[in-house]
């Protein structure tokens, strides 16, 4: 449908690395994304590759830096600006510490998350070696269930989780079998 089209610039927010910048009405429905690029302040320098375009809401529309701007592909109209994301990942270990007994546990399990750009990728390793992690969208648990692989005794676990702007948080602990 034709609509009237409005857009403002508003005043920066605290924190932000670009001015407001408000796209028609945000209960105007959008039934695909479109292109949406922001020119950062000066400030920005070094980091551009840790921005991303944020709505006042608290979605994260993308973050590509290109020809000086920040392209993103938002999916509704609002108000938008640029953030930084140089936060690593969080990780939280549901039933391992170091040095732990894991002989009756089904296997390793974590919570993580990310405050900005979302996760990117995970890697698990027992003993170095690269094992296969299952994420549980639902209750956003990640995990490595044990199979006959893993002989008795003490080993190594390894967690590394990256974010969409290559922040990592690394995660280890020893653990017996």
């Amino acid at each position: 449908d034709d609509v009237l089209f409005t857009y403002k610039m508003l005043p920066k927010r605290p924190g932000a690395f670009s001015a407001t910048h408000s796209i028609h009405n945000k209960f105007t429905p959008v039934h695909d994304s479109y292109e949406l690029w922001i020119k950062p302040d000066s400030t920005i320098g070094k980091y551009a590759d840790k921005a991303v375009i944020v709505s006042t809401d608290g979605a994260v529309t993308g973050g590509t830096y290109q020809d000086g701007y920040i392209k993103g592909d938002p999916h509704t109209f609002g108000d938008f600006f640029i953030k930084l994301d140089t936060v690593p990942p969080v990780i939280v270990p549901v039933n391992i510490k170091s040095d732990a007994n894991m002989r009756a546990a089904k296997g390793i399990y974590f919570r993580i998350g990310d405050n900005l750009s979302g996760i990117r990728s995970y890697t698990g390793k027992i003993d170095g070696k690269w094992v296969l992690m299952e994420w549980d969208f639902k209750s956003k648990v990640l995990g490595f269930r044990f199979n006959d692989d893993i002989a008795p005794g003490k080993h190594i676990y390894e967690l590394t989780v990256t974010d969409n702007k290559n922040n990592s948080r690394y995660f280890t602990a020893s653990f017996t079998r």
